[in-house]
């Protein structure tokens, strides 16, 4: 994808793989767009605190991905292919990289990920926005994904690859029908480290007549232990779905949840209870073992009065 307002239409009955990599994007004389040119893009100079900033505002302003649109169309497909571990390398006091003693940080079937958006050099998930907004007149049911790849290396003038901008994926949360969603985020590090995260969809509950009792915003962690709620303005139901075999325990990020919303964990089990750790909130069996860590709720203190589980919680 480049810094062009790009559309991207998927038609193929294939899984679709969306790439935003770093690059270098330069001006019609063929050098390269550096802080030389922020003047003339109509920034203020004064105004930029730090060497980050002026990096932040040339990635933001001159090298922008731009603003791709997916439309995917996709028909879905089972797969019943292996797992595969990712895993984590783990270094002695010395620096050392020993293979033998890395430790599975995800276990994944690469071949049941669906439509994939990679995003490289991003080193964490919280580097990553998620909001729903309205394309057209098809309601707020599209998902924007907001932020900025990295590369560790230089470009041939010396200057820093890395671009901001973002990627809308059209209908991602259109309770009717799954075929326009996007089922997996892979973040690559500048390391090369990979992680898979589950986005989130819509699901609807209807009744014998077929009319829509119930919609939810589900994402479906079975496969990658990682999973993506993205909410609204308005009052959300969310719901995660898993029956994941790996030996880490799943993780979940939230974004524009209020008190006013719930989660329903009820396929984790029963006699589940809950414990803040930080800002994040671990849920747990009735053996005291973590099922379930929920990330990026900014006030989890009344947690437990969101949460729908087969049991109290304590």
């Amino acid at each position: 994808m480049s810094n062009a307002d790009d559309q991207v239409v998927s038609t193929s009955g294939a899984d679709d793989r969306f790439e935003v990599v770093p690059q270098v994007f330069v001006k019609s004389d063929g050098t390269e767009y550096d802080r030389t040119d922020l003047v003339d893009a109509g920034i203020d100079m004064a105004t930029l605190a730090d060497e980050d900033a002026i990096q932040e505002a040339v990635s933001e302003t001159l090298q922008s991905f731009g603003q791709n649109v997916i439309v995917d169309l996709d028909e879905r497909s089972d797969s019943g292919s292996s797992g595969s571990p990712i895993y984590e390398d783990v270094t002695d006091d010395n620096g050392t990289v020993d293979t033998a003693d890395d430790v599975v940080i995800q276990q994944i079937d690469r071949a049941a990920l669906g439509d994939v958006i990679y995003l490289e050099g991003v080193d964490d998930i919280s580097n990553v926005a998620f909001n729903r907004f309205q394309v057209g007149r098809e309601g707020e049911n599209s998902l924007k994904i907001t932020t900025t790849v990295r590369s560790n290396d230089t470009s041939e003038e010396n200057n820093e690859i890395a671009n901001a901008g973002e990627v809308t994926v059209f209908k991602q949360f259109d309770a009717l029908t799954d075929r326009f969603a996007v089922e997996t985020l892979e973040i690559s590090d500048t390391s090369g480290q990979s992680q898979y995260w589950s986005l989130s969809g819509a699901q609807a509950d209807r009744d014998s007549t077929g009319a829509i009792q119930n919609t939810y915003v589900t994402t479906d962690v079975s496969n990658t232990g990682k999973g993506i709620l993205v909410g609204s303005e308005n009052v959300d139901k969310f719901k995660v779905d898993s029956s994941y075999a790996g030996t880490d325990s799943v993780e979940v990020l939230l974004t524009s949840f209020d008190s006013s919303d719930s989660i329903d964990l009820s396929a984790f089990g029963s006699g589940l209870s809950t414990q803040t750790v930080g800002d994040s909130v671990e849920v747990s069996d009735e053996n005291g073992n973590v099922k379930l860590t929920l990330i990026g709720i900014t006030d989890p203190v009344n947690i437990d009065d969101n949460l729908v589980l087969t049991s109290s919680s304590v």
